[in-house]
């Protein structure tokens, strides 16, 4: 049971009854909820609302008709099942005809130039939506990329900076093994090696920092191969179109499950193998972390 309740504000909201238990203390009201009102759902339904196109909101264009050249007094449009008049019909037609429709028809053609059935198949369908205007705004964007080519070779010869092709980059050089055993026997030659064992220490320390560097990048770039394929098999299965009923929904395949626990399994192998040092520098992980200032040592005695 409910009552409708007018405040001096002139606000009404609806008043319902309800039991005495549940009511927040000081107060004579309780928070209702749904729930207490409807009850439990006790039938339910795991079906997914699908989504269809109106069949109003399509558009049907007038076609034309040609019966050859001895057809003059024959309809030359065909409007039985079309939603637009002629001059509709023809601004959809030419419009490819203007800047936006060629940078709309530049992009589809630069999506499809790696295969040319699939460039075909689009000169084809561009050609069927635009009336054949499509190989006469193809040949026009052919003629504008020329041109703009033609204009930046001029701009560089008027600014003189003619491009010149790159140098070739150069052979990295390779390591000169030193030998230290032939350098410690100048001591017999009364020449001070004393400086030689600490250099072969250092290099000893580079070659064995060197080693594990290209172990952990190894490791890195092999588990970032691995999350870019369980990324593509996930995209593969989410994009999917659903299924009409929750119950027939794809699951992950033994090839996705397999390639997560297998991630999962290296993620804690470099946890407990690479040291933050291999990561970053230490001036990196400070800007990082919210760490408090650590107290000079004029604060500790003023505080002490």
């Amino acid at each position: 049971m409910g009552f409708l309740r007018q405040r001096k504000d002139g606000t009404t909201s609806l008043a319902i009854v309800v039991p005495n238990d549940g009511v927040t203390p000081g107060t004579n009201e309780r928070p209702i909820s749904l729930g207490v009102l409807c009850g439990k759902l006790t039938h339910g339904t795991g079906q997914l609302q699908g989504f269809r196109e109106d069949r109003r909101n399509l558009t049907k264009t007038v076609k034309p008709l040609y019966y050859g050249a001895f057809g003059s007094y024959a309809p030359s449009y065909d409007s039985t099942f079309a939603n637009l008049t002629k001059e509709e019909s023809d601004l959809v037609y030419q419009t490819y005809g203007d800047e936006t429709a060629v940078q709309y028809a530049e992009s589809i053609l630069d999506f499809s130039k790696d295969c040319d059935f699939t460039l075909t198949m689009v000169d084809d369908l561009l050609d069927l939506l635009t009336s054949g205007e499509h190989r006469k705004t193809k040949r026009f964007l052919e003629d504008r990329r020329k041109l703009r080519e033609e204009e930046e070779r001029i701009r560089q010869l008027l600014e003189g900076k003619p491009h010149l092709p790159s140098p070739p980059p150069t052979a990295p050089q390779p390591d000169v093994e030193v030998d230290y055993t032939a350098l410690k026997s100048l001591a017999d030659l009364g020449i001070d090696t004393s400086f030689i064992d600490s250099f072969e220490q250092e290099r000893k320390r580079n070659e064995e920092q060197k080693a594990s560097e290209e172990a952990v990048q190894a490791g890195l770039d092999h588990t970032s191969n691995l999350l870019q394929k369980l990324q593509q098999v996930q995209n593969d299965r989410l994009s999917m179109v659903p299924p009409p009923h929750l119950a027939h929904v794809v699951q992950p395949s033994d090839n996705e499950v397999h390639l997560g626990e297998y991630i999962y399994c290296l993620g804690g192998v470099f946890v407990y193998v690479i040291q933050p040092s291999d990561l970053a520098s230490s001036t990196f992980y400070p800007t990082m972390t919210p760490l408090p200032p650590t107290p000079t040592t004029h604060s500790q005695l003023h505080q002490q």
